[in-house]
């Protein structure tokens, strides 16, 4: 908990659920560790938390009077709930971002997903916040217009919804590969609907690499509910990030029992346990988009995901590879 550490000025704080279940014990154990965190901002400063969260708003609520005590500042945010709201959007378009009911700039993210425009406007307050405390913006119409543009043009960083490629072929069949850290249901289930919004005709394939035996095992309802968003899905070998003690008669914690789960959730077109080696899960991705691609009379859209905090990064390139090689003929 290398947060904890820290005695920041500002702080965002995005959502507050349970995570690393080998590290917190449950629920309350997460949102305490954020409430100490929040109680470490320095007198003066400022907390920005989403309102439309409910552990951020706990945690925060909880801290009432220790925030005044210190005179910190606190804001909120979000699509419905906030100081700091945006207006109705569709995909493409641009939104308003209303502070106290008035609309005090536009943003255009090209990030796609509820969780990026919530992070957009965030940033946006973070940044707005920042320079006025400064003092070196006497005008503030000029100062937010300046950070809404700075806001808008954020391309993303590595592994968030990252464009891997797209392999074509003349007669308009296309495969787009999109790679993404998402290791939590509440993450996968984000990154799935992201891409549902850009590619809602497309079929969406996840191959998806769980992120340590114990977050599987907790959160294997919530996995299965989550990817069967998913048209169809590789489920990898479990990716042991650190030493864990294995959770012995727990029948429900491995890969194959998540499968299960998924085909019982979501009817798929195909779901299936992947052992081996990357080359070896590549090879079958690859082998079943050449059976998928003679069973289709027509040529399809087809989006390929890799899901995961371990080296599944390293298979949708691999996929690519093979693509290539075998020409998809």
């Amino acid at each position: 908990m290398a947060f904890l550490g820290l005695r920041p000025d500002l702080a965002v704080i995005t959502n507050v659920e349970l995570d690393h279940v080998d590290c917190f014990a449950d629920e309350a154990d997460a949102r305490a560790a954020f409430t100490r965190f929040a109680l470490q901002i320095r007198p003066g400063g400022t907390i920005i938390s989403c309102g439309d969260d409910p552990g951020a708003r706990a945690v925060v609520g909880g801290i009432d009077h220790y925030l005044e005590e210190a005179d910190i500042r606190r804001v909120t945010y979000g699509l419905t709930k906030g100081d700091w709201v945006t207006q109705a959007r569709e995909r493409g378009q641009g939104y308003g971002v209303l502070v106290d009911g008035i609309e005090i700039a536009q943003l255009a993210t090209k990030l796609p997903g509820d969780h990026n425009v919530l992070n957009s406007v965030a940033a946006l307050a973070a940044a707005c916040i920042l320079a006025e405390d400064s003092g070196d913006f006497q005008d503030l119409p000029s100062l937010t217009s300046l950070a809404a543009a700075e806001v808008s043009a954020f391309q993303g960083v590595k592994r968030r919804f990252e464009d891997i490629g797209t392999w074509q072929r003349s007669d308009g069949l296309s495969i787009q590969f999109i790679d993404d850290y998402a290791h939590h249901p509440t993450e996968v289930l984000a990154t799935l609907a992201a891409a549902r919004e850009v590619w809602p005709d497309s079929t969406l394939i996840v191959m998806f690499q769980p992120h340590t035996a114990s977050r599987l095992s907790h959160f294997m309802d919530e996995f299965a509910g989550a990817l069967s968003r998913a048209d169809v899905v590789f489920v990898l070998d479990t990716f042991a990030a650190r030493a864990e003690q294995a959770v012995l008669g727990n029948s429900r914690q491995g890969p194959s029992d998540l499968v299960e789960m998924i085909k019982r959730t979501g009817p798929h077109l195909f779901c299936e346990h992947c052992c081996g080696s990357l080359e070896e899960v590549s090879q079958l991705v690859s082998n079943f988009m050449l059976q998928m691609d003679k069973e289709n009379r027509t040529p399809s859209q087809y989006v390929i995901m890799t899901l995961g905090a371990g080296d599944v990064t390293h298979l949708g390139p691999m996929v690519l590879r093979r693509l290539d090689i075998n020409a998809l003929v």
